[in-house]
Order: C-alpha cells, then structure tokens, then sequence
C-alpha cells in the first residue's frame, strides 16, 4: 500500500503542473502541498465494491446503516463525520482525500482530491498518473440528504484535472460544475449517472466519492477498532527533527498511518504482529437508531455507544514497526487510549 500516495507525493515534489491556478484553487502546487503535509493516511486493504460483503449486511440493512451514519453526520452538523480533519483512504484503485477546511463554516460541501496511479503495462505510453479536485455538495431536495433505494443526489463543481505520462503533464484543465446523480450501492459508478454528464471528470468524481464514502462508513463503524501504524525509521526521524525543519512531503513509510480491524482480527492480529504478544480484550461499540416511544424528545436520533479497551495499548510490532490503537468515544472524538480512565466512564456492556 502506499503507491498512490506516495506518487501524489512525488508530482507536488517535482512541481508537476507549474504553480497553475485552478477554479477556487490560487496555486495548485501550494495546495497539494498543503494535502499531502497534512493529511492523515489510512489504508484499506479490500476493494469498496466488498465493504457490504466484508461487513456480513444484506442490502437493505447497508443501506439502513449508510443512512444512520449520514443521520449522525448531520445531528454533528457536518455532512460526513471523518476520523480527522483531513481524512486519505488509500485502497488498490486510487488514494482519495476528503478536505472539509474551504467550507468548515458552512459544512454544506466536501473538497475531494484523488490521485490514481495506472500500472505501465496497462498504458501503452507508460506509468500514467490522472489527479483531480471537485467539490461535492450532498443535495438535501433529494431524500432530505439521505439514501433513497440506495441512490443519493449530490451537486459536483470539478476544480482541477492533472494527468501525466512518465513523470511529465500530459494535459491539465479546470471545469464549472455538473449535476449527477450518484449510487452508493456496489457496481460500476460510471454506469450510474442518471444525468449522463460528458465531462470525464464528473465520472471521476463520482467513482472516488462512492468508494471513499463506503470505506469511510466502515472505518468510522464503532465495531472496528482504528491503529496508529508508524516505522521505527519514521519516528526517529521526527525525533530527530523534533518538529524543526522536517520535510512535509514525506512518503507513507516515513509517516504515522492507519490501519482498522475488528474485535477478532484485532485480537489475532496482536498475537501475531506484536513483538511481546498478549490476549487483547477490545469490546466493540455500535450506531443505535432510537425508534422507540420511549426515548420521547431523542425519537429518531442515532446515538454511538462507545468502544471499551482494557490493557496496554501502545506496542512494538514486528518487522520494524510500531502500534498505538485509538478509542472512538464519541462519533467525534476519537483519541489514543491512554489508560482505563479513557473508558471508565463510558457505558460498558459484554460483547
């Protein structure tokens, strides 16, 4: 993993694009720098058209999860609740960012950035590289903003396009926006605009913002547990640089990222990943749609009820790595777990 944005990485290194302005964009370089220095990197090893599958849901109960999900985004008042401010999701397709600081005022729209990049012997003008940048805004006319059959109506302003060949551009534009309709259901996302934009950009957009919005469900889903991954090499280096004149465009090896599992891959994966291993206890939390009379004032809300952790939770790994596993206490605090004081006053249960 790490192959998308590690390119990312080496086109804003190597000024690829030419300090070009952008639709919103002053100077593109500038701003991707800002990304890619800041952005907190997670990697999902399946492909998104299997999150459903992996997650054992039948198609309407996805569905009903999607939308408790996107239902606690709103009651957080934000269109999508992410680990981080500035959330990357690398899978085997492409690396995709999700940038909420343009708009944090508003929480209406979402900055999406992508980089994807092609195996060589697929091209046959070699390694291609295409990045973009839109912005994404969840139409609210269209099923108050939630799922409807598995379909979800957003407006999409595409920003900027960049694709290379073999390290140089090959061609860069910026475009006004297309309104699309878009699934958030397995199955090919280009076969599924109903409005049929001719920008190949609109179609981008929409493949990235349904992969990363089911990836992003499953990682925020409180029966998985989220992990700080780190190199050893990477964190003498920011010892060493003690946050003084550090390189910002660092590669995903030489940089803190994320990994997330469940309960029982959490506890095999400790056994066999951690260098001193020992029988982890996590206790997985879960999104509970309130429907009954009972909760009067609250009917219709979904709440969160958190994850539990007993035990140490910071470890060499090995291979040269080392771990720190993160508490989801809240659908927005999400934090290392420091000891039992992180959990205790938290509604414990048996798993």
């Amino acid at each position: 993993m790490g192959k998308h944005f590690d390119t990312l990485v080496e086109v804003v290194r190597n000024n690829i694009g030419n300090d070009e302005r952008a639709y919103k964009i002053e100077n593109v370089r500038q701003y991707l720098e800002s990304i890619v220095s800041r952005a907190k990197l997670f990697e999902f090893p399946f492909s998104s058209f299997d999150v459903r599958g992996v997650a054992g849901k039948e198609i309407q109960e996805y569905d009903s999860h999607m939308n408790d999900y996107l239902e606690l985004s709103r009651q957080n008042r934000t269109e999508v609740i992410t680990p981080f401010k500035l959330t990357g999701i690398e899978d085997k397709e492409s690396v995709t960012i999700f940038d909420k600081k343009p708009y944090q005022n508003s929480g209406d729209t979402i900055r999406i950035i992508s980089c994807t990049c092609v195996n060589p012997k697929l091209k046959k003008y070699g390694e291609a590289v295409s990045i973009f940048c839109a912005d994404l805004t969840i139409d609210k006319t269209f099923n108050d903003g939630l799922m409807k059959d598995g379909y979800m109506k957003a407006n999409i302003a595409p920003l900027y396009h960049l694709d290379t060949r073999e390290g140089k551009k090959a061609f860069s534009f910026s475009e006004m926006p297309e309104n699309v309709l878009v699934s958030v259901r397995e199955g090919d996302p280009s076969q599924q605009i109903h409005m049929n934009p001719s920008k190949a950009i609109a179609k981008m957009v929409i493949g990235n913002f349904v992969s990363y919005l089911g990836e992003l469900v499953y990682i925020m889903d409180p029966e998985n547990f989220i992990i700080q991954r780190e190199s050893n090499a990477s964190r003498k280096l920011r010892e060493r640089k003690n946050g003084k004149g550090s390189d910002k465009l660092l590669k995903t090896s030489m940089r803190p990222h994320y990994i997330f599992l469940n309960t029982e891959e959490l506890k095999k994966w400790i056994l066999e990943q951690a260098k001193e291993p020992w029988p982890a206890h996590p206790v997985r939390g879960h999104w509970r749609h309130l429907i009954s009379d009972f909760y009067k004032s609250k009917k219709g809300q979904v709440i969160s009820i958190p994850q539990y952790w007993t035990g140490k939770a910071e470890f060499d790994g090995i291979n040269g790595w080392h771990y720190r596993v993160m508490i989801k206490k809240s659908p927005t605090d999400l934090a290392f777990y420091r000891g039992h004081e992180d959990c205790k006053s938290m509604p414990q249960r048996k798993d």
